[in-house]
């Protein structure tokens, strides 16, 4: 599917120890992974979109 490589699903780990603290720096791995999956379903079980 394309950048980003997304193997298993997204995981964000931050213990505050990063400069970009929060979860807003991972926000778009999570959204582009919600649609692959999404469309994936669709595909697969028929539904449309």
């Amino acid at each position: 599917m394309g950048d980003p490589c997304i193997h298993m699903g997204p995981v964000a780990v931050n213990g505050n120890k990063e400069a970009h603290n929060g979860m807003e720096y991972y926000k778009d791995t999570f959204m582009i992974y919600g649609r692959r999956f999404a469309m994936k379903a669709a595909e697969l079980f028929g539904a449309d979109r």
